[in-house]
C-alpha cells in the first residue's frame, strides 16, 4: 500500500515538473485608458432649444420603460421640475420665458444610471439709435 503511494507520488512530480517546463504563453494587454469601460444606459434624451426664446423641448427614448425620474434645477433656486416617466418615448416643452438667468442642469436618472445636461440662459439687451 504505501508502495503505491509513494509511485503515485513519484509519477505526480514528474507529470508537475514536466508541465511547468513546457512554454508557457504569455499574455500583455496594453491601455490607454486605466478606467473600466461605462456601460450604456438603457435610455437617451435629447434636449433641443427652441428657435425663439426660451423654450426647449426634451425628448426621452426609454425602450425598456423603466421609471426614468426628470428634474431641473438651478443651484441657487432648487428644483424647479421634478417628475417621473414611465413611457417607452416622452416629448415634452419647458418654456423658461420668465425664469431668472443662470445655468440650470437637467438630470434624468433611472435607479443607477444618471444623464445630465446643463443649459444657460442669459438675457441680452439691445439697443439701436434710430435718428430721423
Amino acid at each position: 500500500m504505501q508502495k503505491s503511494i509513494l509511485n503515485f507520488l513519484i509519477a505526480l512530480g514528474v507529470s508537475v515538473t514536466a508541465v511547468a517546463q513546457q512554454p508557457q504563453p504569455v499574455y500583455a494587454v496594453a491601455t490607454h485608458n486605466p478606467r473600466l469601460p461605462s456601460r450604456e444606459p438603457s435610455f437617451s434624451v435629447a434636449i433641443i432649444p427652441e428657435k425663439v426664446g426660451t423654450a426647449f423641448r426634451i425628448f426621452v427614448q426609454n425602450p425598456e420603460k423603466k421609471k426614468i425620474e426628470i428634474q431641473i434645477s438651478h443651484r441657487e433656486l432648487g428644483v424647479l421640475v421634478d417628475s417621473s416617466i414611465i413611457e417607452e418615448q416622452f416629448n415634452c416643452r419647458y418654456n423658461f420665458d420668465k425664469v431668472e438667468d443662470g445655468y440650470y442642469q437637467v438630470i434624468l436618472i433611472n435607479g443607477k444610471e444618471r444623464i445630465m445636461r446643463e443649459i444657460e440662459i442669459n438675457t441680452v439687451s439691445k439697443r439701436n439709435l434710430v435718428i430721423r
